[in-house]
């Protein structure tokens, strides 16, 4: 009975850095949030928790039908690991190329995706989520089992990384956001402040003291609107 614990638990242990390392939520999460910027966060947790809970239900099924696939279509362990380490291969050197997936990441084709429920299962569920590499590892690991229950040890190794994923992705995402926020605001007071230093000097009144307040514009405008709109405001303080 020990032995057969020790050998599930080095088997989960096993399932679940291979899954982590095939499903990469720590290089998933900045492309989620690009997909999902322009959704509430209230939105970005419910295509979070659809796209895993999809993600999830296809590998569990690629898991229970692992074996069956391989007897049906008559493939060895081996050549299907041939298979995946192809596919591996390829996600790696996009990796190094600096190269996303085929991902609907620019903004036309985020346009296309106003509806989020869309979203959540494709592309963000899949192939975004659980991709090909993630589908070949849960098929290889299922006909890898070292005993005949191996395959719910396998399933629940499935379901604790995808839950692990959904905090990624939550936890990665709202840090994007104040990330970028204060990015925002830091540029913001910086175009203000260059754009005083060059419109007091020729406007300012002595005596006065002055408060100049930044909009969700000041950064999106040019710099040549900013200056106008500041020396617009000095002329008219009398």
């Amino acid at each position: 009975m020990t032995d057969y614990l020790n050998t599930e638990i080095q088997y989960l242990a096993f399932c679940m850095s291979t899954l982590f390392t095939v499903v990469n939520p720590l290089g998933i999460t900045p492309i989620f949030a690009a997909m999902t910027e322009s959704f509430s966060n209230d939105d970005q947790a419910k295509i979070a928790r659809k796209g895993i809970i999809t993600g999830s239900i296809v590998l569990v099924v690629f898991t229970l039908l692992g074996s069956f696939i391989f007897r049906f279509y008559g493939i060895t362990v081996e050549a299907f690991q041939i298979m995946g380490g192809v596919i591996f291969f390829r996600s790696g050197l996009r990796m190094l190329d600096a190269q996303v997936g085929r991902s609907r990441t620019t903004q036309t084709e985020r346009d296309e995706f106003k509806d989020g429920e869309e979203l959540a299962i494709s592309p963000i569920g899949v192939p975004l989520i659980t991709g090909p590499g993630a589908i070949t590892g849960v098929v290889i690991l299922s006909g890898k089992g070292p005993t005949d229950y191996s395959v719910v040890t396998l399933l629940i190794s499935v379901l604790i990384t995808m839950g692990l994923f959904y905090w990624i992705l939550r936890a990665g995402n709202l840090l994007a956001k104040k990330i970028g926020i204060a990015v925002e605001r830091n540029r913001a007071k910086r175009r203000i402040r260059h754009a005083i230093k060059e419109v007091l000097p020729k406007y300012g009144k002595n005596g006065y003291d002055y408060v100049v307040v930044a909009t969700a514009k000041t950064n999106k405008v040019s710099w040549k609107t900013v200056l106008n709109d500041l020396e617009k405001a000095f002329k008219e303080i009398k």
